[in-house]
């Protein structure tokens, strides 16, 4: 009884029809899904090398986060999320070596870099950016239309003139050679 009264929420879905221009918002959605899955899988695979190195190098000194794969996996993916980044480091470094804090720190450090900051900050610029195309497909059609007709004016120009200069020259050598009969 419990499920049917939650699939009665999904009603709530049907305002969705009172939104403006919701079918251009669905492509959007679709097309900047389609182009964010490759980077997306790449995101994934790197969260996975990260996992995998995390887990050997630090499976013995905090074997909760680290000690299997997959909850390694889950860690890191918390890490890219700038989701408690600094105290998984913090505890590696107190139970272990100077050396190995520091070690934990740096890796840590890194993969928020690369991983949390730059990798979803891709991610979500190639989201955007899709969502966004429809706007600027029309403008790179005309902007196309207008360099096209910019260059045919330019060929066209630059035949005319061609053609001036060749009888501009035609000229010049009639006039050298009536001064050279004169």
């Amino acid at each position: 009884m419990l499920i049917l009264r939650i699939g009665r929420l999904l009603r709530f879905f049907r305002i969705a029809r009172f939104v403006p221009n919701q079918d251009h918002l669905w492509s959007g959605i679709k097309r900047a899904l389609a182009a964010s899955v490759g980077f997306i899988i790449t995101l994934c695979i790197y969260n996975f090398i990260l996992a995998i190195g995390a887990a050997y190098l630090f499976s013995e000194i905090d074997p909760v986060r680290f000690g299997d794969p997959l909850i390694s996996i889950y860690t890191m993916f918390k890490v890219f999320t700038i989701e408690g980044w600094y105290e998984i480091p913090d505890t590696i470094a107190a139970n272990s070596t100077p050396l190995m804090g520091f070690i934990a720190r740096t890796y840590f450090i890194f993969t928020v870099l690369t991983g949390g900051l730059i990798g979803l900050s891709i991610a979500n610029a190639v989201f955007v950016d899709e969502m966004i195309m429809d706007n600027t497909n029309s403008l790179e059609d005309k902007i196309n239309s207008f360099r096209e007709e910019v260059k045919q004016q330019l060929e066209a120009s630059s035949k005319t003139n061609d053609d001036n200069y060749q009888e501009l020259l035609r000229r010049i050598d009639l006039l050298k050679e009536t001064y050279k009969n004169e």
